[in-house]
């Protein structure tokens, strides 16, 4: 797992940049958990849980699917989600999944909206969490 993740970060240093310059970056929207809920009414988007599977159990979004971002088989399995409709990614907090967006960008999906604050922000401002 720590080697999924140190691949993750040079992929963020390698693409990073690249991104900025090939304007890849406009294909990323931050946004904030009221901006992600009112997204989640009006665009028909797929969200994904980047976090593990206990920490998904303990609550999640509507719709979610949980893909681990540490999970060795991570790359593949973003590979199953259709990368040409909007994608809402989130994690804990908001560190993992902003780590994650030049993976996804590489692997060509056109609108990601990423969740800042993560599941957190979501929950302090109070939106609706599913429970098994």
């Amino acid at each position: 797992m720590k080697h999924l993740f140190l691949l993750i970060l040079v992929l963020i240093s390698v693409f990073g940049t690249s991104c900025k310059e090939t304007g890849a970056q406009n294909q990323v929207s931050h946004v904030s958990p009221n901006e992600a809920y009112q997204v989640m009414k009006d665009t028909l988007v797929q969200i994904i849980d980047l976090r593990t599977p206990a920490e998904f159990e303990e609550g999640y979004l509507k719709n979610a699917i949980n893909i681990d971002v540490m999970a060795s088989s991570f790359s593949k399995e973003i590979k199953q989600v259709d990368s040409l409709k909007p994608i809402l990614i989130y994690c804990r907090s908001g560190n993992r999944s902003e780590q994650s967006l030049a993976v996804f960008l590489k692997a060509g999906f056109t609108k990601i909206y990423h969740l800042e604050a993560g599941i957190l922000g979501w929950e302090a401002a109070q939106l609706p969490i599913l429970r098994d």
